[in-house]
């Protein structure tokens, strides 16, 4: 069931309770530093990060991102957003109606930051490409990501597509080239069932070879390299 995270403040995000603001970009690698937060009592914080898909409502005094992660539960929702409700509108970037890919960090142990959500990317399938972000291991994309594999294959029913599986460094190069065909595949099979004729579609898997993020906490890294690429070659009409 989506859960309504309620915001005004796109790039506000909190270390053991203190508010820092900046740009979404800096947020992501300042995120780093919430690694290194370490209660007075609790012991220290681990976190899990993953991208979700989330739809922004405009509201009276902010907006509203409706997310699609079943797992997030409405006490993890409560902080620190209720915090940002008086605070400024959101950047321009983010528009009443857009889908935006968002980067959760969550706390799964401790007591520092319960959780911080950053957009990352717009999710627009009207654009020449669009990344589809997966769980790890998981070849399967999110019921969210479907609809939105769907949409971008009807609206570039006429153009030929490239599927790019990429993969973090976890595993063997052997076992991640073979999970990101498996991603490209499940993409392509995705497109097919959404009217996409087979042969406008090329899948291929790059593994571990071409990651798009270098950060240093190892769980951030990874939540942003487990990706597919599509990328649509659509000539003239």
């Amino acid at each position: 069931m989506p859960r309504t995270v309620r915001a005004s403040l796109a790039d506000a995000y909190y270390v053991c309770g203190m508010k820092k603001s900046l740009s979404a970009a800096s947020l992501l690698i300042s995120i780093l530093a919430l690694s290194a937060c370490v209660p007075m009592v609790g012991g220290p914080c681990e976190y899990r990060t993953s991208l979700d898909l989330a739809h922004v409502e405009k509201a009276e005094n902010g907006f509203n991102l409706i997310l699609h992660d079943p797992h997030l539960g409405l006490s993890d929702l409560a902080y620190p957003f209720t915090k940002a409700i008086r605070q400024k509108e959101p950047s321009t970037a983010a528009k009443a109606g857009d889908v935006w890919h968002v980067v959760v960090h969550e706390q799964i142990k401790g007591t520092c930051t319960p959780l911080s959500v950053a957009l990352f990317q717009r999710a627009d399938a009207d654009a020449s490409a669009y990344n589809v972000y997966f769980s790890a291991d998981r070849s399967d994309p999110s019921p969210a990501e479907k609809d939105m594999i769907a949409a971008f294959a009807k609206r570039h029913a006429r153009c030929e597509l490239r599927i790019e599986g990429h993969t973090d460094e976890t595993g063997s190069r052997e076992y991640n080239l073979h999970l990101g065909q498996r991603m490209a595949d499940s993409v392509a099979g995705i497109m097919q069932s959404a009217g996409m004729a087979k042969n406008k579609l090329k899948t291929v898997s790059f593994g571990e070879e071409r990651p798009q993020n270098a950060s240093q906490d190892a769980d951030t890294r990874h939540a942003l390299n487990r990706r597919v690429e599509i990328l649509a070659r659509c000539g003239k009409n």
